[in-house]
């Protein structure tokens, strides 16, 4: 019995010495699942910029082969760049089509 007159819950709030209202045991909410989101979020993240990397690394080699090809006088030059597969390929070609590939990869980018 409480002879103050008060709320039994405010005198329980004093002698626990807590600020903050107690919370009915059903209704504690869970971090898991939000520390769950995160780590699938910095997952992908991880995996977005891995790819970021990757692809910058072939423009990058891309540019650097067109920008032999530019200056080399030889009629025909090796590439693995057009098909994936060393080839040898008629120097005019081979730049006509790291052209194109080196303008298909920055517009597929944007």
């Amino acid at each position: 019995m409480n002879s103050g007159g008060g709320d039994d819950d405010d005198d329980n709030d004093a002698v626990d010495g807590s600020i903050y209202p107690s919370i009915h045991p059903s209704t504690h909410l869970s971090i898991h699942p939000f520390i769950e989101s995160a780590k699938a979020l910095s997952r992908q993240v991880r995996i977005l910029e891995e790819n970021e990397a990757r692809m910058n690394e072939n423009l990058f080699a891309i540019e650097r082969e067109l920008a032999q090809c530019s200056i080399t006088t030889g009629k025909y030059s090796d590439s693995s760049r057009i098909n994936g597969t060393p080839q040898r390929f008629l120097t005019k070609f081979l730049a006509v089509r790291l052209k194109d590939l080196l303008e298909h990869e920055t517009v597929s980018d944007s």
